[in-house]
């Protein structure tokens, strides 16, 4: 089964707690970037593939993130990680970035995630199957090389590369704080300013104020992304 939540949704943190600690079977979680928002995402691979091979034992929640200013304050895929990684802040970061596995509550496996789709399908594969002790399907001996030949260039199977956020010149400076801040002081600080250019209290002004609130909750979000990247590069 494919469960599909979306930021713009105002329920979608707790539909996505909801289905994290219920989960009776394991379930692979991750989110989605605006540039994957068309569509129906679970007709995409790696989690067609997956639905198809191991559909049986493993549910998939993609959370997407359609770019709406509605969902831009929301990370629903990050304070779940964050819980269940409570005391393992690398371990979250991993989590939120890729892809994880839950059942009843509690975090399995993270993997990362990549712009190639079939990497991301074999590693997830590989999860799976020791998590579960269950093998992918074969179907002839060189199935694994004529899955590879399938996914041509411009074929709806493969994922253009990601967008990159865009670099701000001093996300520091963008989070209204000195360099070299503690990042949890970071943090507070952009959870803050998202609260302060939160929709609704620019729903009053004209379009072109509100499009300028957009921008400067995408400057955030971007100095944020930057300084998390940063930190776990040192």
């Amino acid at each position: 089964m494919i469960d599909v939540l979306y930021f713009s949704d105002k329920a979608v943190k707790q539909k996505l707690f909801e289905r994290v600690t219920g989960a009776k079977k394991l379930t692979l979680v991750t989110v989605l970037p605006p540039h994957r928002a068309e569509g129906n995402p679970g007709d995409r691979d790696p989690f067609k593939a997956l639905e198809r091979d191991f559909g049986a034992v493993v549910d998939q929640v993609l959370v997407v993130d359609e770019g709406k200013i509605e969902g831009m304050w929301r990370d629903p895929v990050v304070d779940v990680a964050d819980a269940l990684y409570a005391n393992d802040p690398k371990g979250a970061y991993a989590a939120a970035r890729g892809y994880f596995f839950v059942l009843a509550g509690e975090a399995k496996a993270s993997v990362k995630k990549s712009s190639d789709a079939l990497a991301d399908l074999d590693r997830l594969e590989k999860a799976i199957e020791q998590l579960t002790m269950r093998k992918r399907p074969e179907v002839g001996s060189n199935a694994k090389t004529d899955r590879r030949a399938a996914y041509k260039p411009g074929a709806k199977t493969v994922e253009d590369k990601p967008a990159e956020a865009p670099k701000v010149a001093d996300p520091w400076a963008v989070l209204g704080l000195v360099q070299g801040a503690p990042l949890a002081e970071a943090k507070k600080a952009w959870k803050a300013l998202l609260v302060q250019y939160h929709p609704d209290k620019v729903a009053h002004l004209a379009p072109e104020f509100r499009q300028l609130a957009e921008l400067r909750t995408r400057e955030i979000m971007a100095a944020w992304e930057q300084l998390q990247a940063e930190s776990h590069d040192d």
